[in-house]
């Protein structure tokens, strides 16, 4: 059983090798350094200065800088190095050679730096057991970004937390708080995974926290780190995480919403059935929510609804309730094409089934879910998880999610689907899905050329 629902990661030397680069840090020499790379920028400016010159000043004026904003994201700024180290000089100020030689130190960087071995392959199985992921790092959001976006693993990063956000470089606790306010998390549910003792580890230790030091450079051998755990490469975490390697074909899995997407009416209560009995639909409406999760009874919902007539005005709803146009062809041509189908609704289970038989759709779906089924209800995640455990076989990056509710959507994002919006009408949601659509006819084409 997992028993962690989180995880916080370190950036720099613990998911990719970018202080290699750094002199005095763990460096890979001073010629491929991107100190040495800002003098040879700023040489024909620089004239009489020697490297040698440039660099004693350089690390002289970046302990000022660090002096002046201890523990602060500012801190780490190349800009303010730089900016210094010209003005030690003697420099006139240069705010164009400041700006481009500080793009130059960062830009060597980012080119030359890669992910360790196996940081890819964990962190998709961290998200494929729906572990939530945060970015713990010191320095400032602008080169962390763009750091992520050199990396390209965006996908698996649920959140970023800098020091230049949090106020606060580790082991200041300050980072730790803020990832557990945004993960909607407990101390007690995450782990922290970091390549220093002296911060992440020690942070980790005045968070309360438990802590895995990764020593890929193996300076920790044989010394006391203090740390929970203890890796040398990242495909030992899933063991640490308690959480399982899964096994996946190549099968694609399309899902769709049903009320709205598949039918031609988003709003079943409100639109069909309050017409039907003469119920306000505030009280309508609160007796579905218990009913299409099971709480209550089809017998109790009527009951409750004071209708006597229920089998007649159930008929009627499912009369109004229709397919939309060439859904079947669009089914037919899915599943000749090798693709798994299924129906992911927040409907009572009575009601779905009579549809599913009503327009003869059992014989393109592999599977047919409905919340009043399993007493939850999307965006719960627990719905989400019983359809991929419908399809262990699927890779959750090859499950395409349909549907007309921006809210319902947004939970499978968490679960990496690629989610698609059927735009039947404006809806606020806090939510960007990865495709609009207009009708259910334009998926063929979306899911031929969409990259997973």
């Amino acid at each position: 059983m997992n028993k962690f629902k989180g995880i916080l990661l370190d950036l720099d030397q613990t998911l990719c090798n970018s202080e290699d680069y750094a002199l005095g840090s763990y460096g890979k020499g001073e010629e491929n350094s991107s100190e040495k790379k800002v003098y040879e920028f700023l040489k024909d400016d620089l004239k009489v200065i020697s490297w040698q010159r440039f660099k004693d000043v350089y690390f002289r004026s970046r302990a000022e800088i660090k002096l002046i904003l201890k523990g602060r994201g500012a801190s780490h700024s190349r800009y303010l190095y730089i900016q210094r180290t010209l003005e030690n000089l003697n420099c006139r100020f240069r705010p164009d050679l400041i700006w481009k030689a500080t793009n130059a130190y960062w830009k060597h960087t980012i080119d030359n730096m890669n992910l360790y071995p196996n940081v890819l392959e964990a962190l998709k199985v961290i998200k494929q057991n729906h572990l939530k992921t945060a970015v713990i790092t010191d320095l400032t959001a602008d080169i962390q970004i763009r750091k992520l976006k050199k990396l390209q693993i965006e996908k698996y990063i649920d959140y970023l937390i800098t020091s230049e956000e949090a106020d606060a470089d580790k082991p200041a606790v300050n980072q730790a708080k803020l990832a557990l306010k945004k993960m909607k998390l407990g101390k007690e549910e995450v782990i922290i995974v970091g390549n220093n003792p002296k911060t992440d580890v020690a942070l980790g230790k005045k968070a309360t926290i438990k802590t895995v030091l990764f020593d890929y450079d193996l300076l920790y051998l044989s010394s006391e780190h203090n740390a929970d755990f203890y890796i040398k490469d990242f495909s030992q975490l899933p063991e640490i995480l308690a959480i399982s390697v899964p096994k996946y074909s190549h099968a694609k899995l399309i899902v769709f919403d049903l009320i709205g997407t598949l039918t031609n009416e988003p709003h079943l209560v409100r639109n069909l059935l309050t017409k039907l009995i003469p119920i306000e639909y505030k009280e309508l409406k609160k007796e579905y929510e218990l009913y299409k999760v099971d709480e209550i009874s089809r017998d109790e919902f009527w009951k409750r609804l004071d209708v006597k007539d229920s089998v007649s005005v159930e008929k009627t709803l499912m009369s109004k309730v229709i397919l939309r146009k060439k859904v079947p062809v669009l089914l037919a041509r899915l599943k000749s094409q090798g693709l798994k189908l299924s129906i992911l609704s927040n409907i009572p289970k009575e009601w779905g089934r009579e549809l599913i038989e009503k327009f003869q759709l059992k014989q393109y779906f592999d599977a047919v879910i409905f919340s009043g089924a399993h007493k939850t209800k999307k965006p719960d995640p627990g719905l989400y998880k019983i359809l991929l455990q419908k399809f262990p076989r699927v890779d959750p990056e090859k499950v395409f999610y349909i549907d007309d509710n921006l809210k319902d959507l947004s939970a499978a994002k968490n679960f990496l689907m690629k989610t698609i919006w059927m735009k039947l009408e404006e809806q606020d949601a806090d939510f960007i899905p990865d495709y609009v659509i207009s009708n259910p006819t334009e998926l063929s084409n979306l899911i031929e050329t969409a990259s997973v």
